[in-house]
């Protein structure tokens, strides 16, 4: 028996990562608490294992992160204002948000009162539910009293803090009714796969949780997160969490104010149809038509309308321009990709590869592993990327890409080496805006956030 074991059922019954920097925090309160109650290691082990006098509870507390403040991530409550909550409200008479990982209760909070400020008349009609594996969190949470440090960004209501809270000398207390429009309790994310619900949520955040945890231990919770939601049932996660790799359960919806998942929808039999009627010819042969300009087919691609845009390919390819064909050929591939034809849409960048510029070129390889990379094929789109890097040094989606097969590979040393260089590169990183338009998350802004949160973990985990 050593203090490595206690680490792995610690790790086993959460899901978190203790390594390095983590582990060193482990070893000190095990260490600490062996001493205070003067048992031998074998005994500890029992009493952890156990959960006697709450030991195991305690000592997870301590190791959970907690850093967060009200309206964290602004572009969440933006889409949240904007675009989510009108459709619930015109759909579901109940419409029930679960946050897991609550922390201290800020991000609920600011849910809760998101919602009295712009939609005061519709605050009976929500359900918010709040979690944390950290009993001390919940408690905080329920109390409801915060410090000058919970309070640091820009959010949609610019006096909230009048609004919604007492103060008292330097600590701020949540009024009662807000505090009421929230249900707080304990829970680990690993007992998830217990729960009896399914399609019941309308929303689930769970945000800067993925990034903590083992790989393994966030595909089950991530499953059954796909299960408890409703069909159109919406996703919030951390900006520096990616889902690769994950059997495509969830679609990355992209707006004005960021991002969020849905469930993966089905493809539509309008969308098989056409498809069938293109593959014959791989997109690239096209029938006699009415040519229909780029700008149309990329207005109906933003709208997500792929049989319409597989249409328009269809009868414009033939008298498209050469530079027009270019887009075509790889808003097919996009769209094979994104409705699970991911055979198709390899193949479609492949053979095409010749087709472009030099320029082009890196861009359509950087694509090709980008989509191998988000198949699972780790070890071919590092090839790929390799290939576009020794081209290009500086290409910073290539090196996004490239980081986070080290980081997903636990390789966290050389992932923070090129987090860090992408980080001096983004000062001169200019938006490609054809590629923006196919992938929103190559836009300075999201690149910038996924930089910054993915360093502020490493820079935790190994320092």
């Amino acid at each position: 028996m050593n203090i490595d074991d206690i680490a792995k059922l610690i790790e086993d019954k959460t899901g978190l990562l203790i390594r390095y920097n983590f582990k060193n925090i482990l070893f000190e309160i095990i260490n600490g608490r062996i001493s205070m109650l003067g048992v031998s290691l074998d005994n500890y082990y029992e009493i952890i294992e156990q959960n006697i006098h709450d030991e195991f509870n305690n000592v997870v507390d301590q190791l959970t992160i907690k850093d967060t403040y009200f309206f964290r991530n602004e572009d969440i409550y933006e889409n949240l204002r904007i675009h989510i909550i009108p459709q619930l409200l015109n759909k579901y008479e109940k419409v029930k948000i679960w946050d897991l990982g609550c922390a201290t209760g800020e991000e609920p909070y600011s849910i809760a009162m998101l919602i009295d400020y712009f939609y005061p008349e519709f605050k009976n009609r929500f359900d918010t539910y709040a979690c944390d594996i950290s009993m001390n969190a919940i408690n905080d949470a329920k109390l409801g009293i915060y410090d000058k440090f919970s309070f640091k960004t820009d959010t949609p209501i610019t006096n909230y803090q009048s609004l919604y809270f007492f103060q008292r000398k330097n600590l701020y207390s949540v009024k009662s009714y807000i505090k009421k429009m929230v249900n707080f309790e304990r829970f680990n994310l690993m007992d998830i796969a217990e729960s009896k619900l399914s399609n019941y949520y309308n929303v689930i955040l769970c945000k800067n949780v993925f990034i903590y945890m083992k790989k393994e231990a966030s595909n089950m919770i991530l499953e059954n997160i796909n299960r408890l939601l409703r069909d159109d049932g919406i996703l919030f996660i951390g900006a520096g969490e990616a889902l690769y790799g994950e059997k495509y359960i969830f679609d990355k919806i992209y707006s004005e104010e960021g991002f969020y998942y849905t469930k993966h929808s089905k493809t539509g039999k309008d969308v098989e149809e056409i498809y069938e009627k293109i593959m014959p010819g791989r997109g690239n042969e096209g029938e006699k038509g009415n040519y229909i300009g780029i700008d149309d087919i990329m207005y109906n691609y933003r709208k997500k309308e792929y049989s319409t845009v597989l249409s328009m390919i269809r009868y414009s390819y033939k008298d498209a321009p050469e530079k027009e064909r270019k887009i075509m050929n790889m808003l097919f591939a996009f769209i094979m990709f994104n409705i699970g034809k991911y055979e198709y849409a390899l193949e479609t960048i492949k053979n095409n590869l010749n087709y472009y510029s030099d320029n082009e070129y890196i861009w359509i390889m950087y694509i090709y592993g980008h989509f191998n990379h988000s198949l699972g094929n780790e070890k071919k789109a590092k090839e790929i990327f390799d290939i576009v890097i020794k081209e290009r040094k500086r290409f910073v989606p290539a090196l996004i890409d490239i980081a986070n097969i080290y980081f997903d590979g636990e390789d966290y040393i050389k992932a923070k080496e090129i987090f860090l260089e992408i980080s001096n590169l983004l000062e001169n990183y200019k938006e490609n805006k054809l590629f923006v338009e196919l992938m929103p998350e190559l836009s300075s802004k999201l690149v910038s956030e996924v930089v910054k949160s993915r360093l502020f973990f490493l820079q935790q985990l190994i320092g």
